[in-house]
């Protein structure tokens, strides 16, 4: 716990400077930057990644991506292997499942899913722009992911263990997911609850710095997560009820299947964003900064959950 405080007073030291300011090292990274951040969406949202389409050459590009990124920061896979392949009709997807076990001998055996969706829409036929970048649907959400995973397992910051998942066919409906959450309830593991992150990388209808959870009602982790913030930066927005964004990402097969917490932390609001599922959702098109703010701290409550000496995220609707 003394460990815990430290970190998370270094964290909000370092949130307050400019991250151009700051170095990192790829040995002991102590702090998530804007650049670390931007690299990834840049990367995922490129046009070499043919817009992600599931069971595409692109999402083969994004696998292979994200595969090297969890082999070099030595986060070992979840599964015998890092891709869990799943079929819809005759095209195959490829979860990415890594895991960073817990420091706990006890609090190991719990686990926190920490997930995102990496396919996208793929390409069009329009010949001026054909390829659906989706810089903040969902790279935006990848780039989270990774980047917390990779501070998590550097500095030692979880008794629970964490469960790092990138899943496919989320445009199909949530397809992977479902996969998932299926081959997780037959292993009886215990899951404790699933952090997944969703299109973060625009600002948030009159609230800078926030994000949103869906099914804000339906545990504490709200709540949870803005005690170890420090303020109210997870947000109950009207916009989620009336859209039923609880039921439209990865969290709801496992919140369905494992009847854990499990919510999507996210920034679009249907009025913030028109570059939704366009050509044009590039990464010139997205707020790198907000992003940084949110993900940093999201990192903050994860590491909370993580650590805490009883499972303070409880189902509550």
């Amino acid at each position: 716990m003394k460990f815990l405080i430290i970190f998370l007073i270094f964290v909000f030291i370092l949130s307050c400077k400019s991250a151009s300011n700051l170095s990192h090292t790829n040995q002991n990274p102590t702090y998530i930057s804007n650049s670390d951040i931007s690299q990834i969406i840049d990367t995922l949202s490129s046009d070499y990644m043919e817009g992600r389409g599931f069971g595409s050459t692109g999402a083969e590009k994004a696998a292979i991506f994200i595969e090297n990124f969890l082999k070099g920061q030595k986060i070992n896979p979840y599964f015998e292997q890092y891709r869990d392949s799943f079929n819809v009709g005759a095209r195959t997807g490829y979860n990415i499942i890594g895991a960073i076990p817990g420091t706990d001998s006890v609090l190991k055996k719990e686990f926190i899913i920490l997930s995102a969706h990496y396919d996208h829409i793929g390409k069009s036929t329009n010949k001026n722009d054909s390829v659906y970048n989706g810089a903040n649907d969902n790279a935006s959400g990848v780039s989270a992911v990774l980047n917390i995973a990779k501070i998590i397992k550097y500095n030692n910051l979880n008794k629970r263990s964490v469960i790092v998942a990138l899943f496919s066919g989320e445009e199909i409906g949530l397809k992977g997911s479902e996969h998932f959450a299926e081959k997780i309830k037959s292993k009886a593991t215990e899951m404790y609850c699933n952090v997944n992150i969703d299109m973060i990388a625009s600002v948030l209808t009159n609230k800078p710095g926030k994000v949103y959870i869906s099914g804000y009602s339906k545990s504490n982790m709200g709540d949870v997560f803005n005690q170890y913030i420090g303020n109210d930066t997870i947000a109950n927005v009207d916009n989620e009820m009336i859209f039923d964004i609880f039921g439209l990402s990865d969290n709801y097969p496992i919140f369905e299947k494992l009847n854990i917490p499990a919510h999507t932390f996210c920034t679009f609001d249907f009025n913030n964003y028109k570059h939704y599922h366009c050509v044009s959702d590039e990464i010139n098109n997205i707020d790198i900064e907000n992003t940084g703010i949110i993900i940093r701290n999201i990192a903050i409550g994860i590491s909370g959950i993580a650590n805490s000496t009883s499972k303070e995220i409880i189902l509550t609707d």
